[in-house]
């Protein structure tokens, strides 16, 4: 938050389609490496309709223009931001934009109101405390049902991408093609960034199995892995 924050901030008010492209590129390859692997039937599909629908309505919504910041509304939006950063697709800070709260949170970091980021924090932690033993719960027993919906949620949030794309063409004053080139050039590398990190852990990513295969005892360590 501290080291990134300034140079994400900058890079967003001065070339946002560069920064969404390479974010659009690294969702689809998320969606990929993992909807690949999901046993699909009736369920896995309705929860991934489901997922998809949710997201979408989620990331069309306006932010609020007026909102409370005292130290109790900050720890509710903490608990909620963090849910959402622990599902893929739907991003904790997009939430705290939704509820008012994305500016003044950046605005507290940077002047260190320390009750605000400790209000703001201590929500995070009771969240994610919570929320990732009802998630892991539902990827215990409802394994592939839990995976595709999530697999939704981020086939979903790829409104938000393209929503960011088009406005930073516009704040660029149109882009011409030079900027569609490395726009795409982008969302090529954040694809097969998080296809080859994938393919580093399960040896299984359908973009590089296809000409890395894994020898035969690496193999059977990623399996065995897997089974734990």
């Amino acid at each position: 938050v501290f080291t990134l924050s300034n140079l994400l901030h900058s890079a967003l008010e001065t070339h946002p389609l560069f920064v969404f492209a390479f974010f659009g590129g690294l969702v689809v390859a998320s969606i990929v490496g993992i909807g690949i692997k999901i046993r699909w039937n009736a369920a896995t599909a309705i929860a991934l309709i489901v997922g998809t629908v949710v997201a979408f309505w989620l990331v069309g919504l306006n932010p609020l223009e007026t909102a409370d910041h005292s130290p109790l509304v900050l720890f509710f939006s903490g608990m909620i931001a963090i849910m959402a950063m622990i599902l893929p697709g739907i991003s904790g800070s997009f939430i705290l934009l939704i509820l008012g709260q994305y500016q003044f949170v950046l605005g507290a970091v940077k002047s260190l109101d320390l009750v605000s980021i400790g209000a703001l924090g201590i929500g995070c932690v009771i969240g994610i405390l919570g929320f990732s033993r009802i998630l892991s719960w539902l990827l215990e027993h409802h394994e592939q049902v839990t995976i595709a919906a999530l697999v939704g949620f981020m086939i979903g949030s790829l409104r938000k991408i393209w929503m960011e794309v088009t406005a930073g063409a516009e704040l660029m004053g149109g882009a011409g093609a030079a900027d569609i080139v490395l726009g795409i050039v982008l969302a090529l590398a954040g694809f097969l960034l998080v296809s080859f990190i994938d393919h580093l852990q399960s040896r299984s990513n359908p973009v590089f199995v296809r000409f890395w295969k894994p020898s035969e005892s690496t193999q059977a360590a990623a399996d065995a892995q897997g089974t734990d």
